[in-house]
């Protein structure tokens, strides 16, 4: 169901009924208490009802349907349990032994049993765990619906802090609104928040939600449906107790059937007949029953009706808006929860979470949606195997079972249509089967010429970060990697990691929400050519198999803006010869300038720009020969096609941004400076046993990768001429060039995860940063400043942003022994001047919160986009 497909804000006026049509009743019977008397009556069109359907429910939870004559008398309780009795006897015995209660007669009365079965214990006991749930209300120009829709949410009996409700304003920027006060006056609570998404499409306005979603379940619901008091327990009920599960749908009721069209869409959707609760995998749960999944979409369920997991949602990218276009304007629903089901969730149908939803009145309007329906199969049918090609061999077998389930009058699909279904609507639909292969692509033209239309305005980007780093590896840079990551996807940005492979990890994993896909390249298969068997680095070149991947990938995503770090960097850029998408470039270290990344020319000194014989003999010096020309030939050749595709360069600091503009930029194109920034992890568990090796007595604590360029030599050096010092800590993964020895008080820790490093700052005296090589910027420095620690770093390079010397701080020139002996000394000897530094240092590094930088780089994107969409390079 489409909440925001084209209509007016009254219903079109249904034609006049055909000879012998009858209305029908949608009624519920509650039969855990005494029945009523059912009336007959007349219905909306003066045409008495001859029938109810009547949803018949045991201590709230749904049996099944029983269809009731109606004689003009009506239908008294005894009747009507006798009817019961005989269409849903075998359901009630079932229900009855599960609550544990003996079998009864159903008369009149109802079913007597105990004030608290079994079924209503379980509901209670998950009310009082209750999680949080955000519900979506996607309207457009139905504001008395959509208010009414909201009444009934904050009528629930789930718990009123448990649950938010999001509606969702959908109308393009210029519209006029209809009944705006009425929105208004029903969406008074303060648990409503009610969004703008101008950028037409139910997808888009689901998107929104779901990237403002706070809750650990979104669930959707269209803006012509009253979800039942209990729909969002039965919601919460098919997520508890397993974590698998990643999306589920309910049970949608007809608010009534006074029309032809209402009749023949109910018999044809097949929404209120999903009474049995069933789980959908790949797995142990596929369906034996069903021949034709998982390509029977329709068993999965409806976008009136779902919800899923928001982590799971956001990883599998939420919505495609392809499929709320002119060209494509269903299916957005069902293509959402496959590609859930295809990325190895859990699909449940749970009857219990129940909506009433008003069915189309008007025979155009069934028309229109039974072509979109499908269209709108075959359409997610052909995005699915263009990207499963894997199922291919599995469709082709189910192919004729999948044409007699289309055409076939007696086949499950056609079987519950009534006998007077018009046929030119089983025609209709056919037609839109044929053409829904062809609509997908244009679907999805339609919407990436709207999404840039919208340009900058947009509120929310799709982002491919592509990274050298990430976690498992540890390090600055795979810190920064991952909280941007997380940052800007909390932020309601959709991100996708796409990063190097590394031994033992898997080729896509989800991170708190965030798809990472480790992609291959050739030297990857190559390990001869890697100094470190366990961690794999990207070559300083566009590798083909990794620009292969990564292209694809991008046409895949269609992401509004890629942002790259490191060498990896190079084959983001020659991914994107020829497209429009935007390209960040961020340099955290000076690996798109310097083979060796460090701008430290043969261990020796600072490099002061790079020339092609010097490059040569410094990488020879640290690769070899062979190895050392191919990395300088890689940066040397990747670099103008890296300023040729960036459209924006981002620095850490200002020494970095002045190399980049001498040795890297072009003319014109921008350098921004924003700095990383501090976070804790919150949750992971501190190491006891590595807190347990750390000495008793509080220590001077150095952290960071144990390399030359990081001053570990001298630091030792300048510790081995302290007087009585107290112990030094050693922390950080080691390198092939660190000391097998250290002098008498060191302890060295090669292992140790970040929490565990904030516990161990707990205890330190002091932070040293003896870098010999410009420092980008340096995570650990603010991380120590942010624990409240005083500081020594060095000079030249990004510790001179962060380090005011003499008060936040103090700076040393690189190299210099001697002058980092006697700032350890100037600290050991003043316990006041490093409680000063520590409080000062923890004002300063607020400027290095997330809550400070996020915002700018969220800034960075937006200008990124504004400067190079529809730009082709």
């Amino acid at each position: 169901m489409r909440a925001t497909a084209l209509h007016s804000s009254e219903p079109p006026r249904p034609a006049p009924p055909s000879p012998g049509f009858a209305p029908a009743r949608p009624v519920e019977v509650e039969i855990g208490a005494p029945l009523p008397r059912l009336r007959a009556g007349v219905g909306e069109l003066g045409v008495p009802y001859r029938s109810a359907l009547c949803l018949v429910r045991l201590h709230g939870h749904p049996l099944g349907l029983a269809e009731i004559d109606l004689p003009p008398e009506g239908v008294e309780p005894a009747a009507l349990a006798a009817a019961i009795e005989a269409e849903l006897g075998a359901e009630v015995a079932v229900h009855l032994d599960g609550d544990g209660i003996g079998r009864q007669p159903l008369g009149g009365d109802g079913i007597l049993g105990p004030d608290r079965p079994a079924c209503l214990a379980a509901r209670e006991d998950l009310l009082a765990r209750a999680p949080f749930v955000s519900v979506a209300i996607p309207t457009r120009d139905r504001p008395e619906s959509a208010a009414e829709a909201v009444a009934a949410l904050l009528a629930s009996r789930y718990p009123g802090d448990r649950f938010e409700v999001i509606v969702v304003d959908n109308r393009p920027p210029g519209e006029a609104a209809e009944g705006e006060g009425a929105v208004a006056g029903a969406l008074s609570d303060p648990r409503v928040r009610v969004l703008r998404e101008p950028l037409a499409g139910g997808a888009n306005a689901r998107n929104l939600a779901l990237a403002e979603a706070r809750g650990e379940i979104v669930a959707y619901v269209d803006d012509d449906a009253i979800a039942d008091r209990d729909w969002l327990a039965s919601v919460a009920l098919a997520f508890d107790g397993d974590e698998g599960v990643g999306a589920m749908s309910g049970l949608v009721m007809p608010r009534e059937l006074e029309t032809e069209a209402q009749v023949w869409f109910e018999g044809y959707a097949r929404f209120s007949h999903r009474l049995r609760r069933r789980a959908y995998d790949l797995g142990p749960n596929r369906p034996l029953d069903d021949p034709l999944f998982p390509f029977d979409v329709g068993v999965l369920g409806t976008g009136a009706n779902m919800a899923f997991r928001t982590a799971v949602l956001r990883a599998a990218g939420g919505f495609d808006p392809a499929f709320n276009t002119t060209a494509l304007p269903n299916g957005t629903d069902v293509e959402a929860l496959l590609r859930v089901l295809l990325g190895g969730w859990t699909v449940v149908r749970e009857p219990g979470a129940i909506v009433h939803h008003a069915h189309q009145r008007d025979y155009l309007q069934l028309e229109r949606r039974v072509h979109g329906y499908g269209l709108g199969l075959t359409a997610v049918l052909a995005k699915t195997l263009i990207q499963h090609p894997r199922l291919l061999p599995e469709l082709a077998r189910k192919l004729p079972r999948g044409l007699a389930f289309a055409l076939s009058p007696r086949s499950a699909k056609n079987g519950a249509k009534r006998d007077d279904f018009p046929p030119a609507l089983t025609r209709l639909e056919l037609r839109g089967m044929l053409r829904g292969p062809l609509a997908y692509p244009r679907g999805r033209r339609e919407a990436r010429r709207a999404r840039r239309a919208a340009g900058p305005a947009r509120t929310r980007l799709r982002v491919l970060l592509v990274t050298d780093s990430y976690p498992p590896l540890i390090g600055g840079a795979t810190f920064w990697s991952r909280q941007v990551a997380l940052g800007m996807s909390e932020r309601g940005h959709t991100v996708e990691v796409a990063t190097t492979w590394q031994p033992g990890t898997p080729a896509r994993e989800v991170d708190e929400g965030v798809v990472v896909r480790r992609h291959r390249d050739l030297s990857s298969r190559m390990r001869w050519i890697s100094d470190d068997p366990d961690r794999h680095s990207p070559p300083p070149f566009p590798d083909p198999e990794a620009t292969l991947r990564l292209r694809r990938r991008i046409k895949e995503l269609e992401p509004d803006l890629v942002h790259a770090y490191g060498w990896l960097a190079h084959s983001a850029a020659a991914a994107l010869l020829g497209s429009k998408v935007p390209l960040l470039v961020s340099a955290q270290d000076y690996g798109n300038v310097c083979a060796l990344r460090t701008l430290f020319r043969k261990g020796s000194e600072i490099c002061d720009g790079p020339a092609a014989a010097k490059c040569l003999d410094c990488a020879a010096s640290h690769y070899g020969a062979a190895k050392g020309t191919a990395a300088v030939a890689g940066i040397f050749g990747s670099r103008s096609l890296v300023r040729h595709k960036a459209t924006t360069f981002h620095a850490i600091s200002r020494y970095v941004a002045a190399v980049v503009e001498r040795d890297l930029a072009g003319p014109g194109t921008p350098i921004e400076i924003v700095p990383n920034f501090s976070q804790d992890v919150p949750g992971e568990a501190v190491e006891e046993a590595i807190l347990a090796r750390l000495p008793e007595d509080r220590f001077i604590l150095f952290a960071g990768a144990l390399r030359g360029v990081k001053g570990i030599a001298e630091l030792c050096a300048a510790y081995e001429r302290l007087d009585d010092p107290p112990p030094l800590v050693l922390a950080g993964p080691p390198a092939p060039e660190t000391p097998t020895e250290f002098p008498y008080g060191v302890t060295v820790l090669t292992s140790v995860p970040h929490p565990t490093l904030m516990a161990i700052w707990d205890r330190a005296l002091f932070g040293v940063f003896p870098s010999k090589w410009p420092e980008p910027l340096g995570n650990v420095v603010f991380e120590a400043m942010g624990r409240g620690r005083a500081v020594i770093g060095t000079r030249p390079g990004g510790h001179e942003d962060m380090i005011e010397d003499g008060r936040t701080g103090l700076l040393v020139e690189a190299g210099d022994v001697e002058g980092l002996r006697r700032a350890m000394v100037r600290l050991l000897g003043s316990p006041e001047l490093r409680e000063a530094f520590g409080r000062r240092g923890r004002e300063r590094v607020r400027a290095y919160s997330p809550e400070a930088v996020l915002p700018e780089l969220e800034r960075l994107y937006f200008e990124t986009v504004a400067a190079g969409s529809g730009v082709r390079r």
